[in-house]
């Protein structure tokens, strides 16, 4: 699994980790999703996919949904609900019955919690929050910064390698005075 995005990857753990999540890993079994291990990585991959629709109830509205994300991957019918902000019960993930429904609730209980104002439906988490995408490629960067400084550095080694060489071969030649060091054939 890419974990280039820590936090990402800990908001995948707290998901799995609440007893909401535990009482349904069973239902993943069919997808292959055996253990926490798995279900950690499907929360991850589900929550960076193209294919996974995510929408956020606003901030400060009076609904118990305030501030909390629901995510639905259609192929895999999986459901995910968390709070970005907040470790407590809202995070959870299963595989609803009801499928695209139950997304499609959501957000009708979201429009009408925000007053009549329908939540944007983005699609991939780096879309709903591209604070997580910009971390996840300074980090990139910051890795790609390193391992260019550590080439650079085995680079100074070999060029001082090669010049402390070439000085001792050169001070071998002026102890020889200028001939070739020849070794001496032993009889």
């Amino acid at each position: 699994m890419d974990d280039s995005n820590a936090e990402l990857l800990e908001l995948a753990k707290k998901i799995v980790s609440s007893l909401h999540s535990q009482n349904h890993l069973n239902e993943f079994e069919p997808i292959g999703v055996k253990n926490n291990d798995d279900m950690v990585q499907h929360v991850y991959k589900t929550l960076l996919s193209q294919e996974t629709k995510l929408t956020k109830c606003a901030e400060g509205v009076k609904s118990t949904n305030a501030g909390v994300c629901f995510a639905y991957n259609e192929k895999t019918n999986t459901m995910i609900v968390f709070h970005p902000d907040k470790n407590d019960f809202t995070h959870t993930v299963y595989r609803p019955n009801d499928g695209k429904e139950r997304f499609d609730v959501k957000v009708r209980n979201i429009t009408i919690a925000q007053g009549g104002q329908t939540p944007e439906i983005k699609r991939g988490i780096f879309e709903l929050m591209p604070e997580l995408e910009h971390k996840a490629h300074k980090k990139q960067e910051q890795k790609t910064q390193s391992n260019k400084s550590a080439e650079a550095e085995r680079a100074r080694e070999e060029q001082l390698k090669r010049i402390l060489a070439r000085r001792q071969r050169s001070w071998e030649l002026e102890r020889n005075g200028g001939r070739e060091f020849e070794p001496k054939s032993i009889s």
